[in-house]
């Protein structure tokens, strides 16, 4: 269910990146998806770092 309501978050802001480039925002969208994977990358690589620092504890 939870895998489900994720999909559909994703499709509906696909949904209105798409139209708020149509609509003269393209700057806009660029910079919110830029934002957004920059954000995601800092998170992945913190979680990573906890994730071998975890490792290193318990199993080196």
């Amino acid at each position: 269910m939870i895998l489900n309501d994720e999909i559909r978050h994703v499709g509906y802001t696909g949904m209105l990146l798409h139209e708020w480039a149509a609509n003269g925002k393209q700057e806009e969208v660029e910079a919110a998806l830029e934002e957004a994977f920059r954000q995601t990358s800092r998170e992945t690589w913190t979680d990573m770092s906890r994730m071998m620092d975890y490792l290193a504890k318990h199993y080196c």
